[in-house]
C-alpha cells in the first residue's frame, strides 16, 4: 500500500466513532509498520505528544523482539492529528489508546 492510496482511501471514511478509531489505528499502523498484536496492545502511557506536532509511540514488546527491549517510533504530524481527533472522542479515562465500541460508545476493556 502507498502513502497516496492510503491518503485517499482514510478521507472516503465517514466520521462515525468507529471511522475516527480506524482512520488512527490505520495511519498509526501503516507509519510504524506495527503488527496487529502491538497496535491494541499500546496504552494511553505509551504514547508522547512532541513539541514539534509528532507523537512519539513506545511499542513494548512484538513477535520480532524475543527479549522484550521494545522500540521508540514517531508518526507524522497527519497521523498524529487523527490520534488526538480519537482521544478527543474517546476521552481520558480508558487506558489502552484503542478500545472497543459498543452502540456508539466506548467500551474500557
Amino acid at each position: 500500500m502507498t502513502r497516496n492510496y492510503l491518503d485517499r482511501f482514510l478521507e472516503s471514511e465517514p466520521d462515525t466513532p468507529w471511522d475516527l478509531r480506524n482512520r488512527a489505528m490505520l495511519a498509526l499502523s501503516y507509519e510504524l509498520l506495527t503488527r496487529r498484536s502491538e497496535l491494541i496492545a499500546l496504552r494511553n502511557q505509551d504514547v508522547t505528544e512532541q513539541r514539534d506536532g509528532t507523537i512519539r509511540v513506545l511499542i513494548r514488546r512484538s513477535k520480532a523482539d524475543p527479549y522484550g527491549q521494545g522500540r521508540i517510533a514517531f508518526t507524522s504530524k497527519q497521523t498524529a492529528d487523527l490520534i488526538r481527533v480519537w482521544l478527543a472522542y474517546r476521552g481520558p479515562e480508558i487506558e489502552w489508546l484503542f478500545c472497543p465500541i459498543y452502540q456508539d460508545k466506548v467500551i474500557d476493556r
